[in-house]
């Protein structure tokens, strides 16, 4: 069973995903690595907002995850939809 690590919006610290869908964030410690970008899969009832907050703390911040994957529309179901594969920058 293997773990992702992702981006983190905190300093020294990076969010782990859990194969049962639990997650948790961690400190990498002084020496540690930060995760720079990651990917997130969507989920069904996912939102940019929702996604958004979880992932920066700020749901405001959607635009940033739609200009990253070129989503002009995202209430549009063929540019924003559960399975979809965002790049998280």
């Amino acid at each position: 069973m293997a773990i992702n690590r992702l981006m983190s919006p905190y300093d020294n610290a990076e969010i782990i995903d859990y194969p049962d869908g639990s997650y948790s964030v961690e400190p990498t410690g002084l020496n540690g690595d930060l995760i720079t970008t990651s990917t997130y899969t969507v989920k069904d009832g996912d939102t940019l907002q929702g996604i958004a907050y979880f992932l920066y703390g700020d749901s405001g911040l959607w635009y940033v995850l739609a200009q990253a994957n070129n989503i002009q529309n995202p209430f549009n179901e063929n540019e924003f939809y559960a399975g979809l594969l965002l790049n998280i920058p």
